[in-house]
């Protein structure tokens, strides 16, 4: 169950307002994206996915766009990528409280049928939020169901899910889950959930299903979270989150998944006048490691690599988008 009531930025779990025209006077050409680590943005004002290409600056406009009648988008949230390129998109528009999962195949865009749409009463999807899919495929949604239960799970979609179809869970009160948004899988199928509503990150091991404790939960004073939102690694493992409620960004060493102690402080922190930080939603890193966030101001901000301590820093970029953004994943 949600401990406690969590506000987040218009759009973001709390509905959206679909809309189709665009603030942008910039075209957006309809055709196939060859180019990898293209960047793609959920666009809830749009109701569309926008792409922009590999290493946007802050003169960058969207280059496609995923968006139409035919999409199934229905307030997209969240997005990511697996090993075969196809796009996972979270949708939830609390006006209807229908939420979804719609994939994509690899280099589509414009108004195209998605390949998959995972809805329907037996999905038990409410609030869909964050989304992962492992190497073998399948697929992690952080999920709080409709009212009144309000209950926090992780749902899990074997390999090739469709339609209205029943998943496994992590899901009860050993879970620690409360108010999940940020959701990744390591290369070793472990699973770290961003609780907004208990301040931590929970990572579970591999094959965790039921209600069961996480290996370790990052949390408690030292780590300095309190809203986390946005949830990402790097190559090497390290823990990228977002804090709307501090417009911070955190970043906690791979060593805290094999430590006894979820305690810890960030290696480096982003946050302070200058980075322009505002309500941040969701953190990914390039190949780079140069850090994008989607901002609640409906910025992309773009950040150096990570190397450690307290930096008040700005951004190298500010993207401006043609619309309110939530989610941002990289084209593999």
């Amino acid at each position: 169950m949600l401990r406690r009531f969590v506000a987040l930025p218009l759009g973001l779990l709390a509905g959206v307002a679909l809309a189709s025209c665009s603030s942008s006077t910039a075209a957006i050409s309809i055709g196939p994206n060859f180019n990898t680590l293209s960047l793609y943005v959920t666009n809830s004002t749009q109701n569309a996915i926008s792409i922009y290409p590999p290493n946007p600056n802050s003169g960058t406009a969207p280059i496609n766009q995923i968006g139409g009648s035919s999409t199934q988008l229905n307030g997209p949230q969240y997005d990511t990528f697996d090993p075969s390129k196809r796009l996972y998109v979270s949708n939830y528009n609390a006006g209807t409280t229908i939420g979804s999962i719609t994939v994509y195949a690899s280099q589509a865009t414009g108004n195209v049928l998605p390949v998959a749409a995972i809805s329907g009463s037996a999905t038990t999807i409410g609030s869909a939020r964050g989304i992962a899919v492992d190497l073998a495929g399948n697929i992690y949604l952080a999920n709080v169901s409709n009212p009144p239960f309000f209950t926090s799970s992780i749902l899990i979609f074997p390999p090739g899910s469709t339609g209205n179809t029943a998943p496994g869970a992590i899901s009860g009160t050993l879970t620690g889950l409360n108010g999940p948004v940020g959701l990744a899988v390591d290369p070793s199928a472990r699973v770290y959930a961003a609780n907004a509503g208990a301040g931590t990150i929970g990572i579970f091991s591999p094959n965790s299903s039921g209600n069961v404790a996480p290996l370790i939960t990052i949390g408690g004073p030292m780590t300095t979270l309190n809203t986390p939102t946005g949830l990402s690694l790097d190559p090497a493992g390290n823990i990228y989150v977002t804090d709307v409620a501090t417009s911070k960004i955190l970043i906690f060493a791979a060593s805290v998944v094999t430590s006894k102690n979820g305690n810890v402080p960030p290696m480096m922190t982003i946050g302070g006048n200058l980075t322009q930080l505002s309500n941040p939603t969701d953190v990914k890193v390039d190949s780079a490691n140069r850090i994008y966030v989607c901002n609640g101001n409906g910025k992309i901000l773009v950040f150096p690599p990570a190397t450690s301590g307290n930096l008040n820093i700005a951004p190298s970029a500010v993207i401006t988008p043609p619309g309110n953004v939530i989610g941002l994943a990289f084209s593999p």
